[in-house]
């Protein structure tokens, strides 16, 4: 699982979305990361691939802290209610990789 945290971070690895961050925030997307060193996982040889073995990586962009902090409140249709679900939604799917 990869977290996206911000628009630079979104469109480094999801080039083609065209939606800004606070529309693309919060939905699971697939990624290959064909050619980049990825460090973590269980892929074998010392948990890492690189050059054209390309590990899937699942990824969610979420907002970035910095806007959180300019946008204070707990109002259900708020950055940080929306940002609490989206890390509860990226626990879950941490579990549910880890137990396959």
């Amino acid at each position: 699982v990869v977290v996206l945290c911000g628009r630079i971070a979104m469109n480094a690895l999801l080039p083609n979305e065209k939606r800004g961050i606070t529309k693309a925030r919060g939905e699971w997307a697939r990624v290959d990361l064909v050619g980049h060193r990825v460090n973590g996982g269980d892929h074998g040889d010392n948990n890492e691939r690189d050059d054209n073995d390309g590990v899937k990586c699942w990824v969610m962009a979420v907002l970035h802290p910095s806007y959180l902090l300019r946008k204070p409140g707990w109002k259900e249709d708020s950055p940080r209610a929306s940002t609490w679900r989206d890390w509860i939604e990226i626990k879950r799917k941490a579990l549910e990789l880890s137990q396959h």
